[in-house]
């Protein structure tokens, strides 16, 4: 097929496809090769800032004797196999400790069979692993491989074995499973419950695995034992919530009675519910600490801009960090600033000598919950604020709400672009709050006139206290967050 396209370019024509994908691929290699040698030019030019020798740019390159991330040669791969070699031999002839099996057993013989321990294959007690077991059977190179197959079929037991052990393990999973998340549910139901109350201070025990596992001692409906925890106090207010709020709290006592059975699943599952709780405080600390923050800024300075606060926020945070930040940029560095930044950090009634760490966190977790839970209260009141000054007559008409109303019934309005809308939307708002004429442009006389008989009702619903928006529509509110987690 010759290819005889007048469209196709002229150093084309005249040749088949074969020879056009064989022009290309020359052409490709001697770019390819013209590169190669251009590159090879500019090395050789290059001089080392560390060595001072040409060919290479710095110590980065291998080809650099300063270069410390060097391959091994042959001859020091010789070199540590010689001297692991060595160091083998002067272990084999110290003298070694007596197996301790061997010698409880009477059977320890120092001299025909010298070992230290059962985990030596030379041991008449050492258990044999899979791959010693393995080499023994295959006798040289061999490879493992994992099929996946179904429960029933690991069992490799009669059809009614298998459903009886079947049916006995999911009844346990599903007993250990409510175990936890009640248990879970408890721990934080009590520890909330002392924050909500006069207490100074929430000691470690109570984010350890101890609380989690005296947790479900009572779910169990067994007493707790630990007696480094209040059980009287734990024990009347899991009472009283079994009574009042939650009556399913305990399980059945057909299974509370073969608990035992699987006791060191439950131990373990205290353990992993201590370790998830610790974590629901450490990983979020950072942004719930800015939210709370930003809340205290907008309300003692009410006129600094959204962003600004923000930034605000993001510096007295680090000021709790081991790296505090520069004072931020666009906000005035001020004698009254530094007072209030004092305040602020004052009222989260932190240690001032337990900065804000991984570790501190985890280590004591109880003043960084308890600063948390205080956050959360003035988050809450912060958003309940700003609810009930929604609900009152406004004075000003938002973005947002411009979007729901003229911009959803105007059709030539909803065809334009997002930044077309963006920009009429601003001029709209601002001819309402600021009492200025709208810039609108490029659209049509039926438009114009219905955006501005909807800009002269709004002005006249401000002016005679009965703008009522939509709630959603002019709310702002900062995202909280739940301390508890189940």
């Amino acid at each position: 097929m010759h290819i005889t396209d007048p469209t196709s370019s002229k150093r084309y024509q005249g040749l088949t496809a074969q020879e056009i994908i064989s022009l290309k691929k020359q052409r490709k290699q001697r770019s390819l090769e013209e590169k190669r040698v251009r590159e090879e030019m500019e090395k050789q030019e290059q001089v080392c800032k560390r060595c001072g020798a040409q060919g290479h740019k710095d110590a980065r390159s291998r080809e650099c004797p300063y270069n410390k991330s060097k391959k091994r040669t042959k001859e020091d791969a010789e070199k540590k196999r010689d001297a692991n070699k060595k160091r083998k031999l002067e272990a084999q002839g110290r003298k070694t400790d007596p197996c301790k099996k061997c010698t409880d057993e009477g059977i320890y013989d120092p001299e025909g069979n010298p070992h230290a321990s059962s985990r030596k294959p030379s041991c008449p007690f050492h258990e044999i692993l899979l791959e010693e077991h393995l080499s023994q059977k295959l006798r040289g190179q061999h490879r493992r491989y994992v099929v996946k197959i179904g429960f029933a079929k690991a069992l490799n037991l009669p059809p009614d074995s298998a459903a009886r052990f079947t049916s006995e393990l999911e009844r346990i999973v599903d007993v250990v499973r409510e175990v936890a998340v009640k248990s879970m549910l408890f721990a934080n139901f009590f520890l909330l419950y002392l924050l909500d109350n006069p207490m100074n201070e929430l000691p470690i025990i109570f984010f350890s695995q101890q609380l989690f596992y005296a947790c479900q001692q009572l779910v169990l409906g067994k007493p707790v034992t630990n007696t480094n925890l209040p059980i009287a106090q734990m024990t009347r207010i899991f009472e009283e919530l079994s009574l009042t709020t939650i009556p399913c709290m305990k399980i059945s006592p057909r299974f509370a009675n073969r608990s035992i059975l699987y006791a060191n699943v439950l131990a373990y599952q205290a353990q992993q519910s201590a370790t998830i709780f610790i974590n629901n405080i450490v990983e979020p600390f950072a942004n719930r600490a800015k939210r709370y923050f930003f809340v205290e800024i907008r309300m003692l300075l009410p006129d600094l801009g959204e962003r600004q606060a923000w930034r605000f926020a993001a510096y007295i945070y680090s000021c709790i960090t081991p790296n505090p930040t520069d004072w931020p940029e666009g906000v005035d560095h001020t004698a009254d600033l530094d007072i209030i930044v004092g305040e602020i950090l004052e009222s989260t009634e932190l240690p001032l000598s337990l900065l804000v760490t991984e570790e501190n966190l985890t280590r004591n977790p109880g003043p960084f919950f308890k600063f948390l839970h205080f956050a959360l209260s003035v988050i809450e009141l912060y958003n309940d604020q700003k609810f009930y000054a929604a609900c009152e007559p406004q004075s000003e008409a938002t973005l947002r709400w411009l979007y729901t109303t003229v911009f959803n019934t105007c059709e030539e309005l909803q065809r334009t672009s997002k930044l077309r809308r963006r920009k009429l939307a601003l001029a709209i708002c601002n001819s309402i709050n600021k009492n200025e004429p709208p810039q609108l442009r490029d659209l049509s006389e039926a438009t114009i006139a219905e955006i501005q008989v909807f800009i002269s009702h709004t002005r006249t619903l401000i002016a005679t206290n009965n703008f009522y928006p939509p709630v959603e529509t002019i709310l702002n509110t900062i995202r909280s967050f739940l301390l508890s987690h189940v």
